[in-house]
């Protein structure tokens, strides 16, 4: 995935069949640029082989998380900011609902702001269908408004949506 970045070599933590009944705490020291530091995180290889998320956070030279599974540890840094799709076109006219699709590549979206009209509206979140939706809570004005949605992934990247519909 161009998204991410890995930094550190695999590390076998037991084998990956081992049950573990109390957590144990993986810390890798490895070398992580001064502009990756706040995005580091560890990965563990699933049985996909894939990377999944296993979390903790970069402090002093080594990235350290708390885990209940044994297997193969690593160190990244997802640098990918989340992406956002509007499901209406730029100042299309709305009767009921805002509907944006939002999905990040690998640390997932950890939180997101709407504002219409420069005020916060409070939005659902659909995680399974990757759906943030702001239902009208006011009769239709027939004007135009601003909206601008702010998203935020597990490590901080952020991307920021603005445009305008009419209702």
């Amino acid at each position: 995935d161009s998204g991410v970045v890995v930094l550190s070599p695999a590390y076998r933590v037991l084998d990956a069949n081992t049950p573990m009944r109390k957590a144990a705490t993986v810390t890798i020291r490895t070398y992580v640029p001064d502009s990756l530091r706040s995005r580091a995180m560890i990965a563990l290889k699933n049985w996909r082989g894939r990377a999944a998320l296993a979390g903790g956070s970069y402090k002093e030279g080594e990235v350290s998380v708390a885990t209940r599974t044994a297997g193969d540890y690593f160190v990244m840094a997802d640098i990918q900011a989340p992406t956002i799709t509007p499901i209406f076109a730029n100042g299309a006219e709305l009767r009921k609902q805002l509907t944006f699709k939002v999905a990040d590549n690998f640390s997932g979206v950890a939180s997101w702001r709407l504002e219409v009209d420069g005020e916060w509206r409070p939005c659902d979140r659909y995680p399974s269908r990757g759906r943030l939706i702001f239902h009208f809570d006011r009769p239709a004005e027939n004007r135009t408004h601003t909206y601008r949605l702010v998203v935020r992934d597990g490590v901080g990247n952020e991307t920021v949506r603005k445009g305008t519909f009419r209702h």
